[in-house]
């Protein structure tokens, strides 16, 4: 914030902030992000789960080896995961091989580059391969951990952003719930719900433990 504010492309007074004639020229000239936090947030880490964890089991079905240590130890994403092997057959070959192929299309977005393919690859685990950290990857690109973060960030909502029924069935399934079409927050869909219950607004300033 200090750095921007001496090269005169925000001005804050007091609490706010506002982006400067100049600041607003330097935003044309930079890289178009391919965020979409709105929709997702932070939920497409629920979807990396999900698709991590059928990846690795997979692959050690694939190669015979029933018995291993799920990345994911979460049970929620566990059982999710066991649901949808098993009604998509998992132990026919035919599931590793289609969902690799959904995979490799979405990852051919030329919105993506090679950096972002690269992590989004590398961090999967599988049979006798464990996903690279975030600090090996960041020492080997030469990146800050919160640079290559991000970009497997945008990789994530990339892919979300363009995965459809049709075309990648089995992402798609991985993918429930992952979007929110509620256009409040959730602090302010919690608020909402109680409302719309009956409850006053000094009943749900009380219960939410927030102001009037």
């Amino acid at each position: 914030i200090n750095e921007l504010h001496n090269r005169d492309l925000i001005q804050v007074e007091e609490s706010l902030v506002y982006i400067t004639e100049k600041g607003i020229a330097t935003v044309g000239e930079g890289k178009e992000f391919l965020f979409n936090g709105w929709e997702y947030r932070g939920r497409e880490q629920l979807f990396w789960e999900r698709l991590d964890l059928v990846i690795q089991t997979l692959s050690q079905f694939q190669a015979k080896e029933k018995k291993f240590v799920p990345n994911q130890k979460d049970m929620a994403i566990q059982n999710f995961v066991k649901d949808f092997l098993i009604q998509h057959n998992f132990r026919e070959f035919n599931l590793s091989n289609d969902i690799k192929q959904e995979i490799f299309r979405l990852l051919e977005s030329p919105l993506l580059n090679d950096l972002h393919r690269t992590l989004f690859v590398y961090r999967l685990s599988g049979y006798n391969k464990t996903g690279l950290t975030w600090e090996q990857l960041s020492r080997y690109y030469d990146l800050t951990d919160m640079n290559a973060k991000i970009n497997f960030l945008e990789c994530l909502h990339n892919i979300l952003d363009n995965i459809d029924i049709n075309t990648s069935p089995l992402l798609f399934s991985l993918a429930k719930d992952i979007h929110l079409d509620t256009p409040l927050t959730d602090s302010a869909f919690k608020t909402n719900s109680l409302f719309e219950k009956g409850y006053t607004m000094e009943e749900i300033a009380r219960i939410r433990k927030l102001k009037i």
